[in-house]
């Protein structure tokens, strides 16, 4: 996005992805085949492949769009969840949110209280079937509070409040980079970066299958 809050795109353009709208923009994500923005009165539009009506948002007003393979996930003005699109869970949490991110399978909420809240889109090979016969889809949600959070491929990552980062999921999360940051983001490559108080990058990736023991990473400007 443009300092003018216009957006620009380049790359594949098989689905007509970097081919945006005209208007002005506060947000924008970039899924697979789909892009959505956030439109500076609110309103959601996406452009792309619109197989299913992946591309077709639901009327009212958000503040935070994350788009992902065949979906996308926004928060509501309210602080609500909405997601649309053939690949989009068929249920999402309640309560408000400040920001969510879609990741795969795993999506993860920071709710405005300042937990986080991850949950599944329901894929059958990422659920497990409980003794008394319930199917869990959801994933384990970490303690304390956060100011941003980050879902990738299996994997995420949030900011704490004390400004330390802390991830999730199918790794083995120690050896993560020390100091204090500000924002996080997850890649669907293995890899993350995240933002430091100042100003510096640290980026490291998970090794090979996401595990542990691959830990690696540097900083710059």
């Amino acid at each position: 996005m443009k300092t003018d809050s216009t957006i620009v795109c380049w790359g594949d353009n098989y689905a007509g992805q970097t081919a945006p709208p005209a208007g002005t923009f506060t947000a924008v994500s970039v899924g697979w085949d789909i892009v959505c923005a956030v439109r500076t009165d609110g309103t959601i539009v996406c452009w792309g492949d619109n197989t299913s009506f992946r591309s077709a948002p639901p009327s009212g007003t958000f503040t935070s769009i994350s788009a992902e393979a065949g979906f996308a996930c926004g928060v509501k003005a309210d602080g609500s969840l909405a997601c649309w699109g053939d690949g989009a869970p068929a249920s999402v949490p309640a309560g408000t949110f400040a920001s969510f991110s879609v990741g795969y399978p795993m999506m993860c909420g920071l709710k405005r209280d300042g937990t986080v809240d991850c949950f599944s889109a329901g894929d059958p090979m990422w659920c497990d079937v409980k003794s008394e016969g319930t199917i869990d889809c959801g994933f384990p949600t970490p303690g304390g509070t956060f100011i941003s959070v980050s879902a990738g491929v299996s994997i995420a990552c949030g900011v704490k409040t004390d400004g330390s980062l802390a991830c999730w999921g199918a790794l083995d999360s120690t050896g993560l980079p020390q100091g204090t940051f500000t924002s996080v983001s997850v890649g669907e490559g293995g890899c993350a970066c995240a933002v430091k108080t100042d100003g510096n990058l640290s980026c490291w990736d998970f090794g090979a299958g996401g595990g542990g023991g691959g830990w690696g990473g540097n900083e710059g400007q």
